[in-house]
């Protein structure tokens, strides 16, 4: 109960985010809970430079602030297939997508320009060479490549190995 999380001095995170959202609606902030703890962000990499680290939590901000006044519905999810490996992997096509996101938080009022996170796209796609023949020119790139799921990699003595997320708590390791 997040009233005992005050009396106790202790809970869980989802009873303070719960005081947390009554304390800003209290201030006449509006505050929305979502569900459960904050969204931890241990996908993002450390860039290899400080000034790449200043802007990721400027999109992140801009990100939040967006969907948090005008949430994403669409009428349906796209199915993508394998079009995700095909297409989503390849540095043309992220920079294109990425484009595409600034565009529309450049329209909602989030001032964010390309060239901030250009260093970010050289860093992951890191270009392995160029060709020019007969007025075409070719570059080569590297891409994405998909990490296996731990749980789909058999182990030792045939089970099954797989990480668990505990709600604000570390990876636990669980065998299925």
């Amino acid at each position: 109960m997040p009233e005992q999380t005050l009396l106790n001095a202790s809970g869980s995170c989802p009873d303070s985010d719960w005081l947390l959202v009554q304390l800003l609606r209290n201030l006449g902030v509006a505050a929305r809970f979502v569900s459960g703890c904050l969204i931890p962000l241990r996908a993002f990499e450390v860039p290899p430079h400080a000034r790449m680290s200043l802007v990721r939590p400027l999109l992140l901000r801009a990100l939040v602030a967006r969907f948090w006044g005008e949430p994403s519905a669409p009428a349906k999810l796209a199915r993508w297939g394998t079009e995700l490996h095909d297409r989503f992997l390849l540095p043309h096509f992220i920079a294109q997508d990425f484009a595409d996101v600034l565009v529309e938080l450049n329209a909602a009022g989030y001032a964010l320009r390309a060239e901030w996170f250009a260093a970010h796209l050289e860093f992951r796609f890191p270009k392995v060479g160029d060709y020019a023949v007969s007025g075409i020119e070719l570059e080569l790139r590297r891409a994405l490549e998909p990490w296996r799921v731990l749980g789909e990699e058999g182990a030792p003595g045939g089970s099954l190995p797989r990480w668990l997320q505990v709600p604000c708590g570390s990876p636990w390791r669980a065998s299925l």
